[in-house]
This record gives C-alpha cells, sequence and structure tokens, in this order.
C-alpha cells in the first residue's frame, strides 16, 4: 500500500497519520482520536479546514481526545477494512473511542465546531471551555 513518510516532528495540535502508523497509533492511543481523512484537492475538504484547525485548538488541552487528519491523497486505507468501509466521500471524519478502537463512529453531517463538539460530547465526558465560543453560542 501507498504510505508517505511518518513525520518527523508529530508535536502539533493535529497529529499527522499516514498508512504505516494508522493502525498503530489509534490501537496505541489510550485516549479516544478523532481523525478527519481528506485529500487537499477537495474544496469540501478545504472548506472544512479551518473548522477543523478550530477543533484542534479547543481540543488541545484535553487528556481525553486526540485530534489527528489523515491524507488519502498519499496514503491508503487498505490495511484497515473497517475505516476503508466507512471512508466513502471526502472529507470522512471518524471517532475511535477509547474503549472501542475496532468501531469507528462517522461522524453524521455538520460542519460547524458546535455540531462537531456536540457529536463528541455523546460519547464523551468532554466539556469544553466556556471561552472558546462567544455568548451568542451558547
Amino acid at each position: 500500500p501507498k504510505s508517505a513518510p511518518p513525520p518527523i516532528d508529530n508535536s502539533g495540535l493535529i497529529k499527522i497519520l499516514v498508512s504505516s502508523t494508522l493502525n498503530e497509533f489509534i490501537l496505541n492511543s489510550e485516549k479516544d482520536v478523532l481523525v478527519l481523512f481528506y485529500v487537499p484537492w477537495c474544496r469540501f475538504c478545504r472548506a472544512f479546514s479551518n473548522t477543523y484547525n478550530e477543533i484542534s485548538e479547543i481540543f488541545n488541552d484535553s487528556r481525553e481526545i486526540i485530534v489527528a487528519q489523515f491524507d488519502a491523497s498519499e496514503n491508503d486505507i487498505v490495511d484497515n477494512p473497517v475505516v476503508s468501509n466507512l471512508v466513502t466521500a471526502y472529507p470522512t471524519l471518524l471517532f475511535f473511542p477509547r474503549n472501542k478502537k475496532s468501531s469507528p463512529i462517522k461522524y453524521p453531517a455538520g460542519d460547524s465546531v458546535e455540531d462537531i463538539i456536540e457529536f463528541l460530547q455523546e460519547y464523551t465526558s468532554f466539556q469544553p471551555e466556556r471561552q472558546h465560543f462567544s455568548k451568542e453560542e451558547l
């Protein structure tokens, strides 16, 4: 399978996953993992990137959730049949609960930060700090 080289420094807010590290990263993490599967040329993916960057900032201090991304134009997902069956279009967000890594949950729809946080709150105890939202959003 095609795989980009793993990043030398993966200390950014959004962890970079490649084919050769995808399964290991998700399975070895003791935290919940949220992964964006995207292709850079997709206009919907580009439009979603600002929202995802904001999500990564909100969860930066979380001890519960890791935010990651996977460039499907440079990496194959074939080694993980569960993931490859769920990623049918781009962008796709998959949530891997810490206690059920083999059963990822596909984010259904909505491209706002609030929609994603609401989705994650169904499966985690995470509560975002109020400073991330304006008064109108609360």
